[in-house]
């Protein structure tokens, strides 16, 4: 009896020492826990304030060039306006110098962010110190950029994810590059185009280019999903009657049989590469979601406003140089849409889209176009898969599963875009 009793008291002592033991090693595993948790914020904030800075470097060499005495202060604005979020209530000071002899503009800032778990070891904040540089005069003849913007607005971009309607936060990730890249509307150094997609793309064209429309070359606005194999993974100009826009599987569901008034009321139709940088703007705030998703067709269009040949021709040539070409694709969604197969069969299917979107990925980056990509809530390991593949380097694919990660994809995006055409570092 008194040996059990003396084990009893064993068992509750050394039970005791467990849960010093694990106590002890709690606290480790919370700051390496809070280690990560940090770490990826603060990636996030240094990201967007090195966006925010290169941002506000390029609209002050803009000012420098076009003799404004104020060009700092240009810079300051800027980035105050694009800063992260715990930056704007009191923005730091932006530091702007300018080399004559070189002809370089440069931008420093050094912010300052709160830490989350950190601070359990006293780690309270963290300082970022960032520059960036611009070549004067920022914008010439030799830094130019044609760059289409591929965007989802099927119906599951109304859905909401961190206080915001996705196709809200898409959209003005995408304002916020074109104002970044066109320097508030005055670079005309820079084209953009607009593909907005759901289960078909709505686009404005010469009726010759349309199935059963005739020859003319009046213009025609309609639906089109993509043309039948082998020319939808192609940026040819119709010649035939076989190779036209405006085809429908045969065995089309009846589930996505499609009213085109419905894209003309929500205002997604291609907009063709523009320097109308406020028109761009303006359709982007009065674009809206409806329907299917069909990334595919998509991408095609997006071929075809970035190349030379008909029915579009504000491209230039592939392969000039001193120009960028480029596509940013962003969706929520794994495609949904009947596509035509690549052997020319009229009947579609969903797998014939995925393999249209792997071929038109290989060829337009033979081509010379860069391709960055976003995927936004997508929750497909296979179509992230498919987007990571498309993209010209697995850095410039962005998998964003929340709001703010969104925003900080294209935020990135804008300064490699940016660095690719202006900035000299």
């Amino acid at each position: 009896m008194k040996t059990l009793t003396a084990y009893s008291r064993f068992l509750k002592s050394s039970t005791g020492s467990v849960s010093i033991i694990f106590g002890v090693s709690l606290v480790p595993a919370i700051i390496v826990m809070g280690m990560a948790v940090d770490v990826s914020k603060q990636t996030a904030n240094r990201n967007a304030m090195q966006a925010a800075l290169d941002s506000a470097a390029l609209a002050a060499g803009t000012s420098y060039r076009h003799g404004d005495a104020n060009y700092a202060d240009v810079a300051q604005k800027f980035f105050n306006q694009n800063a992260p979020a715990e930056l704007r209530s009191n923005p730091p000071t932006v530091t702007v110098s300018v080399d004559t002899d070189k002809q370089i503009l440069s931008a420093a800032v050094s912010g300052t962010f709160k830490t989350s778990m950190l601070s359990i070891i006293g780690r309270n904040s963290t300082t970022q110190n960032l520059h960036s540089s611009v070549a004067l005069p920022a914008f010439n003849q030799y830094n130019k950029g044609e760059i289409a913007l591929v965007l989802d607005y099927s119906l599951s971009m109304n859905s909401t994810l961190g206080g915001e309607q996705k196709y809200v936060t898409m959209s003005n990730g995408a304002k916020d590059l074109i104002t970044a890249l066109s320097q508030s509307g005055v670079n005309d150094d820079v084209k953009f185009a607009l593909v907005p997609f759901s289960g078909e793309v709505y686009v404005s064209m010469a009726k010759k280019y349309w199935n059963g429309k005739g020859t003319s070359s009046t213009l025609y606005a309609s639906c089109t999903r993509d043309r039948k194999g082998p020319y939808n993974t192609t940026d040819a100009t119709p010649t035939g009657t076989s190779d036209r826009w405006g085809f429908v599987p045969s065995n089309n569901p009846n589930s996505q049989n499609v009213n085109c008034s419905n894209y003309a009321s929500h205002h997604v139709q291609v907009q063709d590469l523009s320097t109308d940088h406020q028109g761009t703007l303006d359709q982007i705030s009065q674009m809206s979601p409806v329907g299917y998703t069909n990334i595919s067709g998509a991408m095609e269009m997006a071929y075809q406003v970035l190349s030379p040949n008909a029915p579009f021709t504000s491209g230039v040539n592939f392969g000039t140089s001193g120009v960028t070409k480029a596509v940013v694709l962003m969706t929520d969604g794994a495609q949904t849409t009947y596509s035509f197969p690549a052997n020319g069969s009229s009947k579609g299917s969903v797998s014939a889209g995925e393999t249209n979107l792997e071929t038109l990925c290989s060829t337009m980056k033979a081509q010379g176009i860069r391709i960055l990509t976003v995927s936004y809530d997508l929750n497909d390991v296979v179509a992230e898969m498919r987007l990571q593949n498309c993209a010209s380097s697995s850095a410039d694919f962005y998998n964003a599963d929340t709001r703010d990660e969104l925003i900080s994809a294209f935020s990135n995006i804008t300064t490699k875009l940016a660095r690719a055409m202006y900035l000299s570092e």
